[in-house]
């Protein structure tokens, strides 16, 4: 984990995905997402006041994709967390791609020609760097 939390206060933009479980995140993802809680710890001021210091201070690009085995799977329960943890670890939630899978079919994503668009299209401007996130 110490990895990954350096890793968080030098990249530019951060693409998190999760199935959906029980309308949330995975279990493996929440786990992740909890062992980042010291990216944010509770300290005490000289002056004996408490406050959340933020110590990833480089600003960054997010997004989340989410694949439900459930055409009419809602999204937003899962948004709930992990728009949190984007707040937590100084991250701008920018683009979401969701994707109900129906049929619960695997690898079905790859026959929606919107999706893979928005993907490839996300993607693209990733590589072009996070400003064109703006």
């Amino acid at each position: 984990m110490q990895l990954i939390h350096v890793a968080l206060g030098s990249w530019d933009v951060i693409v998190l995905g999760s199935p959906v479980y029980f309308d949330t995140v995975s279990a493996q993802t929440k786990l992740m997402i909890d062992r980042c809680n010291c990216l944010t710890p509770y300290i005490k001021r000289s002056d004996g006041t408490f406050v959340f210091e933020r110590r990833v201070e480089k600003r960054k690009k997010g997004v989340f994709i989410a694949v439900a085995g459930s055409a009419d799977q809602e999204f937003n329960t899962m948004l709930v967390t992990v728009k949190a943890f984007f707040d937590w670890a100084n991250v701008e939630l920018v683009e979401t791609i969701f994707y109900a899978n129906p049929g619960n079919i695997l690898g079905s994503v790859r026959n929606s020609e919107k999706k893979m668009l928005h993907a490839f299209e996300v993607g693209s401007k990733i590589v072009k760097g996070s400003a064109a996130f703006c």
